[in-house]
């Protein structure tokens, strides 16, 4: 089913930076994680400069449970962010890493994700919540 809906999809759809986060999640939750994580490096490669991609991987790596490499993508996304401020992410994205530091029961990590998103006046996405109530 992926690979008919990238072939059909014309060559300027494909080359968009959201089709390809965005086909990088499908690829995730379908359960062909090796695609989804080669495409996620590609991202890595350029510098995550994209944060509207960047939250979308983020949350495919999530919901995919791949929560050790939705981690590190955030640690990347760190880095990236102190040589280029217009990177951000965005309620789902920290959301997504609640949910990967909940599972891997890294309290401390999600609840400062919490607080980064009441200081920046975001709502997190309801599953957060749950999530962290889990490993209180």
């Amino acid at each position: 089913c992926m690979d008919s809906i990238y072939a059909n999809s014309s060559e300027t759809i494909r080359s968009k930076c959201r089709f390809q986060a965005e086909f990088a999640r499908a690829c995730l939750l379908c359960g062909d994680i090796y695609a989804g994580l080669q495409m996620v490096k590609i991202f890595v490669k350029k510098g995550l400069p994209f944060s509207d991609c960047d939250n979308i991987l983020l949350e495919g790596l999530s919901e995919a449970n791949c929560n050790e490499e939705c981690l590190r993508l955030f640690h990347r996304i760190r880095e990236a962010q102190k040589t280029d401020r217009s990177i951000t992410l965005f309620p789902h994205g920290y959301s997504s890493i609640v949910r990967s530091a909940c599972r891997l029961k890294r309290q401390k990590l999600a609840e400062e994700m919490m607080q980064t998103m009441r200081n920046k006046g975001m709502r997190p996405l309801e599953y957060a919540y749950f999530e962290l109530c889990s490993v209180v």
